[in-house]
């Protein structure tokens, strides 16, 4: 946990191991972006990659 300017931001890990996922949680994802830390991690299924790309979510491929 990390403190900016008086606010609470969280470190969070999100991993994305189907397309499913990707389309299920980005609305998530974009709401934790605005005040917290998010790591995603993508395995390389289907269109996994694909829809991460189109979207530009920054991920790091296991």
């Amino acid at each position: 946990m990390i403190f900016k300017g008086g606010i609470k931001i969280l470190k969070i890990w999100l991993d994305f191991c189907e397309p499913k996922s990707v389309t299920m949680l980005r609305p998530l994802y974009e709401k934790l972006m605005k005040n917290n830390k998010v790591f995603i991690t993508a395995r390389d299924f289907d269109s996994t990659y694909y829809l991460l790309n189109k979207w530009g979510v920054d991920y790091i491929p296991v």
